[in-house]
């Protein structure tokens, strides 16, 4: 770099980028400023990218420097799971999304009648449909939940498949 009695001042800055799929070069260059009297190109070492960039600035930027850093690629995510086989016999699964009383019967039950209580925690297979009425199995035993899809009506399965 020649050094003058004049300042030396940023009038520019572009940037060549580098693909790494492909291995080819961008480069990105001013269309503005003023009169471009120094050319100063800055390199990260072998291995390392640019990962940011500093400087000092009073009224105007005179110093612009490149953070170089350790070449990261990113992994590819694994795809996605297999959706699981559909159930046998034309049963279908649901995503409980709202606990439920399982009733013995689709007219509904209270907390002496019910056979118990379907968590909101995964799927559950439902091997008949009545309407909004699901007929499932728990560890307690068979039995019907509700599950509606009209608005305001309460909704505990969905996702159903």
């Amino acid at each position: 770099m020649n050094w003058t009695a004049e300042p030396i001042l940023v009038d520019g800055v572009g940037f060549a980028c580098w693909n790494i799929k492909n291995n080819q070069m961008t480069n990105s260059y001013p269309d503005y400023g003023g009169e471009r009297k120094y050319h100063e190109n800055l390199a990260c070492p072998r291995g390392q990218v640019g990962i940011g960039i500093f400087g000092r600035a009073g009224t105007a930027i005179d110093a612009l420097g490149l953070v170089c850093g350790p070449m990261q690629v990113a992994e590819t995510p694994p795809p996605p799971p297999p959706p699981p086989p559909p159930p046998p016999n034309g049963q279908m699964t649901c995503r409980v999304v709202a606990a439920v009383d399982v009733c013995p019967t689709t007219d509904g039950c209270d907390d002496k009648t019910r056979i118990g209580v379907l968590e909101a925690i995964g799927r559950v297979t439902v091997f008949e449909r009545r309407g909004v009425w699901h007929k499932v199995r728990i560890s307690a035993g068979e039995g019907f939940v509700f599950s509606s899809d009209a608005p305001g009506d309460f909704k505990s399965l969905d996702d159903c498949r």
